[in-house]
């Protein structure tokens, strides 16, 4: 998958995991995982547009 790159380049390990993402990975959005992670939303946000990825703003 080829979102799965970015997200392990930032720490998130576990939820790329088949049985996490099937789970957890339907449930919690970019800035939930931020904050479990304590990671820094911005720098997600970076890190997926490196990779090719828009990222918007929800409403």
């Amino acid at each position: 998958m080829e979102s799965e790159r970015p997200v392990l380049d930032l720490g998130f390990v576990d939820i790329v995991k088949p049985g996490m993402l099937a789970t957890a990975g339907r449930l919690t959005t970019l800035p939930k995982g931020a904050a479990l992670k304590k990671i820094g939303l911005g720098a997600i946000v970076s890190e997926l547009e490196k990779h090719g990825f828009t990222v918007g703003k929800q409403a």
